[in-house]
């Protein structure tokens, strides 16, 4: 088994006026050509209903299988799961009725099977997201099957500076001199990602292996839809990239910015 994976959540950039506007469909196929990945999750693909057929034809005229699932959450968006390896089985599920998220299986050229689960938990609460890390949990229990689980958990590691941060207060007190109440309400959801026990009830809960081999490498910055003006630092790890313990995860990067407030992160499994 060897396979290059990307995780990146591209913000909508493949759907023209989703999200992210400092970026279009064309430079994020560039992205994705260059980065040349065997399997790829990407939440936040684009608006579901406007996906153009263009850009599908497009990712399979460069060798990629796509499975596009509509999030069904109220935001319209889709998380797509790309392959250019063989794909045996297709399936979609719901964690806490939360955002349809893509399952595929499928098998490399030395014949082994390998199971890729798509993440794009709740941006909002923890307690969602605790219930979503639940039913994954037991979704991935019984199986013997090889599995990579790579995605956008919305969760950070408490023990990083700036989950500390987050939940000192100064960024929820910086958020509530903003009269229009972004700043604040950005606030208020980095300060419930930076609990981490979503993280703690995966890592105590699953036998999976983190991919990050320095564990918390930032790949979110606050670079977003509104908050163009900001610099792309990167200032937290949000993105979790986790493999069964019979493989072996090397090379990770964390790419340059894309165009996306997340950076898209590569890493190859054997």
């Amino acid at each position: 088994m060897r396979a290059k994976i990307l995780s990146w959540n591209a913000e909508g950039a493949f759907v023209l006026g989703s999200k992210t506007r400092r970026v279009v469909p064309e430079q994020a196929i560039e992205t994705l050509t260059k980065l040349n990945p065997d399997i790829a999750t990407i939440p936040e693909f684009g608006d579901y209903e406007r996906i153009d057929p263009e850009v599908v034809q497009e990712l399979g005229k460069i060798g990629y299988d796509a499975t596009l699932t509509d999030y069904i959450d109220g935001t319209g968006m889709s998380m797509a799961l790309l392959s250019r390896l063989p794909v045996l089985s297709k399936q979609e599920t719901r964690f806490a009725d939360q955002r349809s998220m893509p399952v595929v299986h499928v098998r490399d050229n030395c014949g082994d099977e390998l199971r890729v689960v798509g993440i794009h938990f709740d941006d909002v609460r923890e307690e969602t997201r605790l219930r979503q890390a639940a039913d994954l949990v037991e979704f991935l229990a019984g199986s013997s099957v090889l599995t990579v689980v790579a995605g956008d958990f919305n969760a950070m590691d408490s023990r990083t500076w700036f989950a500390r941060l987050c939940r000192t207060g100064l960024v929820e007190s910086i958020g509530s001199n903003d009269p229009e109440r972004k700043i604040g309400y950005l606030a208020q959801r980095l300060s419930e990602m930076a609990l981490g026990t979503t993280v703690d009830f995966l890592r105590e809960n699953t036998n999976l292996k983190n991919c990050d081999p320095f564990q918390t490498q930032p790949t979110i910055s606050a670079k977003q839809r509104g908050f163009e003006w900001l610099p792309a630092w990167r200032l937290a790890k949000i993105d979790w990239s986790f493999c069964s313990p019979a493989l072996h995860p090397s090379n990770y990067q964390v790419h340059p910015d894309a165009g996306s407030d997340r950076r898209p992160i590569t890493f190859t499994i054997d």
